[in-house]
């Protein structure tokens, strides 16, 4: 008689506790090595974000925010000047700005 278990026998003990298959080793896995899981699901969830970035990335190139290089000066007489300062002075007409 062998000193190890034979195939037969090692097919009838295995996963019986946490069932057969992928969802029985998961189990195991979970059960016995839960810091080594939770890493790997993080791992997985890392790269799939990984992935979706470098394909944005190249589907769509980079937008890189970056400071104005160059800047406009106007005239305090320039009709242009009005138009620009009703779009970015802030308007505190409204009761949470008194």
């Amino acid at each position: 008689m062998p000193i190890y278990p034979t195939w037969a026998q090692m097919r009838k003990i295995r996963h019986t506790k946490y069932g057969k298959g992928l969802i029985g080793w998961w189990r195991q896995g979970w059960n016995e090595y839960p810091e080594n899981m939770f890493g790997g699901v993080h791992a997985v969830l890392g790269l799939g974000l990984i992935g979706y970035r470098i394909n944005d990335h190249l589907q769509h190139g980079t937008n890189i925010r970056q400071y104005r290089a160059e800047y406009t000066v106007y005239r305090s007489d320039d009709k242009r000047l009005a138009a620009y300062k009703e779009f970015y002075e802030p308007n505190y007409t409204s009761n949470s700005h008194k």
